[in-house]
């Protein structure tokens, strides 16, 4: 079903169609009959102009641009989203963006003060309504994986959470609350106002979503931005976003298995509480796979929390494309944002985003100056560990950087290991690369889903009783087997 608006020229047509009949007939026929169905002929055409059309006005918005999708407006706010650097903007972005694409007339940010209550801001800034501190709605609101319509709200009022969280939506005079969270944590919300323009349910459910996640990251980007106070450290809100990277962060280490028959299995071993590590994994649809692995330079709180970022945006820019997903794509709109962030202050990022398509067998990937992972395939009857090589500055290192994309043949049976470079310089003497490739082509046999674990075994093996000093993340793709232990997902 087609995101733009529906057309109802057929219905003008149609209700006109008895005109154009009797005037034809009329024409046809002259003489005395003749004349009077041409001029019945106008008087329906005028009553139909006079009183159908505008009732079809009414229900129909003229004023869109038809062909214009939600889609389009959706990667448009994700690109002016990600440079900014307070929450006003994102707010002012958000209002301009819901009222250009669904004609909502109210849009409305709810944001922690530094006081800790939430205040309300629109399009012009901070606004004189008060919303109280509503505990009960913010976590009620943290649990909810969408957008949380009217609807929603008035069939779930036996819970204290979800009537709190409609009599603020009442208050504000909204249709719809998107929560706006960033790695599970909640950072706030927007209330936007009922559409006046006809789009399908879904398309507009999908919409909502997309907003959700880019105004989400683009929050955690402009809490970087807030000035630490000599007393009190960073922003309290850094803190909370780098304990929920913590636990939250890395996906499970079971193995996930996907419909299009792969496998997906990853390791991490973090030498402080706030890694700088990320992986994430995404099925597009179509029988496409995201893999993506990233590793943010330096320790603490800051480049924790722009991982978090870098997924938000992952995220966004996931549900924006969907299964048309460019992996050099993926990668410029990320340094775009690590760059706005924190470039300026020496952080950095480097990484990797892989593509595979299973149906046209091929992987499709590109890389910011991460260590290559290497392609396993036995295609001539011996194994071969392939690195897959792609030239890439390191994300955040300009403002406007781009990627190339590269692709190699995906063939049944074919394996994918990422890793970050602390597998590499792991021990003294560091472990390397060619260790790591031997170890490869001596466990081509496993399962993909035994890959990353097994490479781990070696990895502590050979640092005895010393301890990493970066974190570590291995991350295999492969065909499923009786060794998974995931589900679909």
């Amino acid at each position: 079903m087609s995101e733009t608006p529906r057309s109802y020229w057929p219905i003008s047509v149609g209700a006109a169609a008895p005109a154009l009949i009797l005037a034809g007939l009329g024409g046809a026929m002259r003489g005395p009959v003749g004349w009077t169905l041409v001029g019945g002929a106008f008087i329906y055409l005028a009553a139909a102009l006079l009183f159908v059309q505008p009732k079809l006005d009414d229900k129909f918005d003229r004023k869109f641009v038809v062909g214009v999708s939600l889609s389009a407006y959706a990667r448009a706010f994700l690109q002016r989203a990600m440079g900014l650097k307070t929450a006003v903007e994102v707010a002012r972005e958000l209002s301009e963006t819901a009222q250009t694409a669904l004609g909502i007339n109210r849009a409305m940010l709810i944001v922690g003060s530094n006081e800790g209550t939430p205040q309300v801001l629109g399009a012009a800034g901070l606004e004189a309504t008060r919303v109280g501190k509503a505990d009960s709605a913010w976590a009620w609101l943290a649990e909810q994986p969408g957008p949380v319509t009217r609807a929603l709200l008035v069939s779930q009022r036996q819970n204290p959470g979800a009537k709190s969280a409609e009599e603020l939506l009442q208050r504000l005079g909204g249709s719809v609350i998107l929560p706006l969270k960033c790695q599970g944590l909640l950072l706030g919300a927007a209330v936007l106002g009922a559409p006046t323009r006809t789009y399908p349910a879904h398309s507009i459910q999908h919409f909502y979503k997309s907003l959700a996640a880019t105004a989400g990251a683009a929050l955690a980007n402009s809490y970087l931005h807030l000035e630490e106070s000599p007393d009190k450290g960073p922003p309290p809100v850094l803190a909370g976003l780098a304990h929920a990277i913590e636990s939250a962060l890395m996906p499970f280490e079971k193995p996930i298995r996907f419909e299009n028959g792969l496998t997906v299995r990853g390791v991490f071993r973090p030498v402080s509480d706030c890694g700088g590590d990320v992986w994430a994994f995404h099925d597009l649809g179509n029988h496409r796979l995201l893999v993506f692995v990233g590793d943010a330079t330096g320790f603490g709180i800051e480049p924790a929390v722009l991982t978090a970022i870098a997924k938000g945006c992952i995220d966004a820019v996931r549900l924006v494309q969907g299964s048309e997903l460019d992996p050099a794509h993926l990668l410029g709109a990320l340094n775009t944002v690590i760059y706005d962030a924190c470039g300026k202050a020496g952080f950095t990022m480097t990484a990797f985003a892989a593509v595979i398509d299973v149906r046209a067998g091929k992987i499709s990937f590109a890389n910011a100056a991460q260590t290559p992972p290497y392609l396993l395939s036995k295609e001539t009857g011996k194994p071969q560990v392939v690195p897959l090589s792609a030239e890439g500055k390191i994300l955040g290192h300009g403002p406007q950087l781009t990627y190339t994309k590269q692709e190699k043949r995906w063939k049944r049976g074919d394996k994918l290991v990422v890793f970050t470079d602390g597998l590499a310089e792991a021990g003294d003497p560091p472990f390397g690369e060619a260790r790591l490739v031997s170890l490869l082509s001596s466990i081509l046999d496993l399962a993909a889903s035994r890959l990353p674990e097994t490479i781990m075994v070696e990895i502590e093996k050979h640092l005895g009783s010393r301890r990493a000093t970066d974190d570590i993340t291995i991350v295999s793709v492969g065909p499923q087997s009786a060794d998974d232990l995931g589900g679909p997902t």
